[in-house]
Order: structure tokens, then sequence, then C-alpha cells
């Protein structure tokens, strides 16, 4: 993709490994959010559930606090990618909601 292949030309294996990392916990709490929000369908308790996305921030938190204070450059990058990929996101969700007008 091409969102590896800069990670791989601009960055190292630490800024690779980080970047898998905290997608993974990214779409680990999408999927605890979205089982939070599904809690009444599928009989989950509250709790567990804001338990679970509570443990996951505290997570992402840690590693953002680790890459910030060892890795600040890698850090901002990543923070170019995700912001890049979200705007991407963003447009082709909205011309696909435009094209079905």
């Amino acid at each position: 993709s091409v969102v590896a292949g800069a990670l791989a030309t601009l960055g190292t294996l630490a800024l690779i490994a980080a970047f898998s990392s905290l997608t993974f916990l990214l779409v680990v709490l999408g999927v605890a959010v979205a089982g939070f929000r599904l809690r009444q369908r599928a009989g989950i308790a509250p709790v567990p559930a804001l338990a679970a996305m509570l443990a996951v921030w505290l997570v992402v938190a840690a590693l953002i606090v680790y890459l910030a204070a060892t890795h600040p450059g890698e850090l901002g990058l990543l923070v170019a990618v995700y912001l890049a990929v979200g705007a991407g996101a963003l447009a082709y969700g909205r011309r696909a909601r435009g094209s079905q007008a």
C-alpha cells in the first residue's frame, strides 16, 4: 500500500512497528465502541464495555507518551499519516454519498 511504502521509505522499523501497533489498538477501540453501542441488543453490561474502552485508551495514551518521549519526530510523522488517511477517508465518504444522491 501507499502508506506502507511511505513508512518504509521515510522511517525506521521502529516507526513501522509503532504504526502497526497503534493501528491495531485503534481498530480494537473501534470494536469496543461498536460493542458498547450495541450492548443492549447483545446483552452486554455497560460496565465491562466501558472498562474495555478505558483500558484500550490507556494503552493508546501510554504508547503516544512513550513515542513523544523517545521518538518525537516519528510521532509527528505518524500523526501526519493518520491525518492524511483520515482526510482521504472523509473525502471518499463525502464523494460516495454525493454520487448516491
